[in-house]
């Protein structure tokens, strides 16, 4: 279904149809710059919460209209970035490690853990984004959770217990709504935590 429907996107967009051109503009606005660069990579990680939680999760004065101007009004409704790197996960998992999928996996890890630093310096300038500042941090913490793990695993060296603890909490922390925001990293990043606390 899934690479059916990036075919679909591919050819709307070849044919003119920018329907998702709101997204690029919408982190302009929230940045009130045209560097989106960082803020784009953790809105690219994360979604908004479902099924009409939103109110019970941020809830709003009864009024006629709410802005719509929050990171949360910005992101997609599923994080692609977030589905393809679950992806690698499970085939780095499920084959013999496979090195194409950890490399991979090791960029996108690095990427995510050196973000917040560039991203902190946009979000304290932006009003709108001030409720994002523990995502970011969170995004961090996980990557480099998700590269030790990595390690470990490469190393078959497992991690202590308590390491694996202290890491659990944070996912657990980034699967709970935030600023109407899930990371939706966390869960297959938990997976390499677990597996690196495990004997490989």
């Amino acid at each position: 279904m899934y690479r059916r429907l990036e075919e679909i996107n591919w050819r709307l967009r070849w044919l003119g149809l920018n329907y998702d051109s709101n997204y690029v503009l919408m982190l302009h606005r929230l940045t009130g710059s045209h560097d989106i660069a960082a803020l784009r990579i953790l809105a690219d990680v994360v979604e908004p919460t479902k099924d009409y939680s939103r109110t019970e999760v941020f809830p709003q004065p009864p009024v006629k209209s709410t802005p719509r101007n929050r990171l949360a009004d910005a992101t997609r409704p599923e994080s692609m970035v977030a589905r393809q790197f679950a992806e690698l996960v499970e085939t780095y998992q499920s084959g013999y490690k496979d090195s194409a999928a950890e490399a991979q996996i090791r960029a996108s890890l690095v990427k995510w853990r050196d973000n917040d630093a560039n991203l902190q310096p946009v979000l304290d300038r932006s009003f709108l984004l001030a409720e994002d500042k523990p995502l970011s941090e969170d995004l961090a913490a996980l990557a480099a959770a998700g590269l030790q793990a990595l390690d470990s695993i490469g190393k078959n060296q497992p991690l202590p217990d308590a390491w694996r603890t202290e890491q659990l909490a944070v996912v657990d922390r980034s699967v709970k709504p935030r600023a109407n925001l899930l990371v939706m990293v966390a869960p297959p990043i938990q997976k390499l935590i677990e597996a690196a606390a495990s004997s490989h």
